[in-house]
């Protein structure tokens, strides 16, 4: 078998032949950006290349464009060490766990703090920085502290499935304890727009689950932290609700018949991450919570995901739905810290 530093020492070569002029430091930093994609990749066979070609090409055109390099030269160098490694090489699992935090999220595994808090968007990263201190970027994770309590700020993107894989990232780290922030559907009519709501439990209307579970395990809140959460809600004079919520996947498909349903059923709001959030958490030992902001509701004329009709993100719900996660954190450090 070959080991990793034959990768590098061909994808060097590899690359001296194909920019003679580009200087020694200047390789390596490229080899160093190419590399995690070749692990990626490298346990493919050489004939499934051609399938996953646009795949692994916009990703090598995104490491050509930050090196100001030729996209095809990058491309080509790139499909000639898979067609050589493939199979071939074998990586040490504490490798592996470094390769997938290098790759989803740029750092090392030692870069994410103690405390990670998700979000679906890179400007919600940006209204958390402004209230942290000593604030410093590790990829596209962003580190900082609140009232002396080190965590990590970290965009997803939408949905389960991309909950399911930071989480799978996380569990490679230190962290150990994880909430969301995310914004929901309003179901009942007593919820205002802006009411929080702190899921204690989360109907699995989603498809990543099942790849973590059968179908009856269920999707639950860390009891404590949620209990925090709920008292500092309380500290804050915050609206809020606890119960549950239904996640989905098909969230323009959320019509009347979806909404009378759950409605019926008691189910405080609808969300795409909850569900993912408390069944990954909970497989990979992660202490997890989500904590909702209400941003439109079919009962407050404010249809689901009608982006004309409202701005989720700038809803005071929302900053308020941010102060609870860093209070929640902070108290859950000073309990621990005893």
């Amino acid at each position: 078998m070959l080991t990793r530093e034959d990768l590098r020492r061909f994808l060097r070569e590899m690359l001296k032949k194909e920019f003679p002029q580009m200087s020694r430091t200047s390789i390596l930093k490229l080899a160093e950006d190419l590399e995690p994609i070749l692990i990626k990749f490298s346990s493919i066979s050489p004939g499934d290349h051609a399938g996953l070609g646009l795949g692994i090409r916009s990703l090598t055109d995104h490491v050509a464009e930050k090196h100001k390099v030729s996209k095809d030269k990058v491309s080509s160098v790139t499909f000639e060490v898979l067609k050589h490694f493939a199979f071939k090489i074998k990586v040490p699992p504490e490798e592996k766990s470094k390769n997938i935090v290098k790759f989803f999220l740029g750092c090392k595994p030692e870069d994410i703090e103690d405390y990670t808090v998700l979000v679906a968007f890179d400007d919600v990263v940006e209204r958390f920085k402004k209230n942290l201190d000593r604030t410093s970027w590790k990829g596209k994770v962003l580190n900082g502290t609140y009232k002396g309590v080190k965590l990590s700020v970290i965009a997803t993107g939408i949905g389960s499935p991309a909950t399911a894989i930071y989480l799978e990232t996380l569990a490679r780290t230190r962290t150990k304890i994880v909430l969301r922030v995310g914004s929901a559907g309003g179901l009942q009519e007593n919820i205002e727009l802006d009411d929080l709501v702190i899921p204690y439990v989360a109907i699995r209307d989603e498809g990543t689950t099942l790849s973590y579970a059968p179908p009856k395990y269920p999707a639950v809140a860390d009891f404590k932290m949620a209990e925090i959460a709920k008292k500092v809600c309380e500290e804050l004079s915050y609206t809020h609700h606890i119960g549950l919520v239904v996640t989905t996947d098909a969230i323009f498909r959320e019509n009347k018949n979806f909404i009378n349903k759950w409605n019926r059923l008691g189910v405080l709001a609808v969300d795409m991450e909850t569900a993912a959030l408390y069944v990954v958490g909970a497989r990979k030992g992660l202490r997890v919570l989500s904590i909702l902001s209400i941003s439109d509701s079919p009962f407050k004329h404010v249809p689901f995901y009608d982006v004309a009709a409202h701005d989720e993100r700038k809803h005071p719900g929302f900053q308020n739905a941010l102060k609870v996660a860093l209070e929640t954190i902070r108290k859950l450090h000073s309990m621990t810290e005893k």
